[in-house]
């Protein structure tokens, strides 16, 4: 018998159409890829879909699941007290939960995370997301692949074929802070989970209408209350911002300072063409994980901005050209963004950069048949 393996996103709906309209668009890329012409498995999605008019969320589908694929980047943040808006952490929460009830039925399943955060961990979602469910967890990181999987973003933002443009900002920066971490150890507080209720009969319809409907309290979800987590990059790009001489346009959510531009789902749009227009950028880890590489390096690559990076960061030197990158301080970082600003100098270092990164990356090709592999490889055994 076919097993039946489903697609599956937790806090927010999806629909994928092409690349650059969500933040894990390389793993739905490489995730559609192993569907086409597969015939070995039966293939559904919850709460998402790839190239559909409308998301599915067919009760059915997902109790009938043997494997579950989950792309993950962020889920800590929805276990932290204050780090998610009441809003999206209520709406997300009571996805989780509709899913927790279809799932704790007992069934084993194999779960796989393609994660893209360190803190995205088999044990958060082991004993955090789905803590009574009957769920074997593995990992597809994004760093298992030669230049990390979202190199694939480098060929998507390469494939838009946009003019260059004028370089108008010393420094950018484009994601979040990371000041707070999941502690497991740390104090836990409660907090409430409304859901819509008909007012007449009681049954829970999920519809805001308030006419017919009821916002009540559902269920309390636990979170953590936030601890440090020794990530410096609120610290450092906060000091940037503040820097006169030093014209920065910073992209996302941080701690201590105004964000120049929201974050967009729609990347292509909203985010590159600003990106096309900075010289220089910094690239940081987890701390603890010196040797991974990130995202950012590849889109960097791919809109001509020299990627510095963080003390440790790729300590293998596997994209890193070379040492004149690696930043120790505050003071570090904003002499090497000032030494860019000449065009001379910033055209060379680029170039040379660029040149080591073209020569470890790989073709589309190869990230789709390796991710082929590695899925294959846990759904057989």
């Amino acid at each position: 018998m076919k097993k039946t393996i489903t697609l599956v996103r937790l806090r927010s709906s999806e629909r994928y159409k092409e690349p650059l309209t969500t933040i894990v668009d390389s793993m739905f890329h490489v995730y559609e890829k192993f569907t086409l012409y597969n015939f070995d498995y039966n293939f559904k999605s919850y709460n998402c879909c790839i190239g559909c008019k409308k998301v599915p969320r067919n009760t059915q589908d997902l109790k009938d699941s043997d494997v579950i694929i989950i792309p993950t980047e962020a889920e800590f943040t929805y276990h932290i007290r204050g780090r998610q808006s009441n809003i999206s952490f209520g709406r997300s929460w009571t996805f989780v939960q509709n899913m927790r009830e279809i799932l704790n039925d007992g069934k084993h399943r194999d779960v796989v995370l393609i994660t893209s955060d360190r803190a995205d961990s088999i044990e958060l979602f082991r004993d955090r997301v789905f803590p009574d469910s009957n769920m074997t967890f593995h990992i597809i990181d994004e760093n298992e692949f030669d230049g990390n999987l979202h190199h694939l973003k480098y060929h998507f933002i390469k494939d838009l074929n946009i003019k260059e443009t004028e370089k108008k900002y010393d420094f950018i920066y484009w994601g979040t802070s990371k000041k707070f971490k999941v502690d497991f150890t740390s104090e836990q507080i409660s907090q409430v989970v409304k859901d819509w209720y008909d007012k007449e009969t009681g049954e829970l319809t999920h519809k805001s209408n308030k006419e017919k409907n009821e916002l009540k309290v559902r269920f309390e979800q636990p979170v953590f209350k936030g601890v440090l987590s020794e990530d410096e990059r609120h610290i450092i790009l906060k000091d940037i911002k503040r820097e006169d001489k030093i014209k920065s346009h910073m992209v996302g959510a941080f701690d201590g300072f105004k964000y120049d531009q929201k974050f967009s789902k729609k990347f292509a749009r909203d985010v590159v063409p600003e990106l096309m227009k900075g010289r220089s950028t910094l690239c940081f880890n987890w701390v603890g994980y010196d040797e991974a590489l990130t995202s950012r390096y590849n889109e960097s690559m791919s809109c001509g901005i020299v990627p510095l990076v963080w003390k440790n960061y790729d300590i293998n030197n596997i994209l890193v050209e070379s040492d004149w990158q690696r930043c120790w301080s505050i003071e570090d970082v904003k002499e090497k963004i000032n030494q860019l600003k000449d065009n001379n100098f910033y055209q060379e270092t680029f170039d040379r950069i660029h040149k080591k990164y073209l020569s470890v990356c790989k073709p589309k090709k190869y990230y789709e048949e390796l991710f082929e592999k590695k899925l294959n490889r846990i759904i057989e055994d």
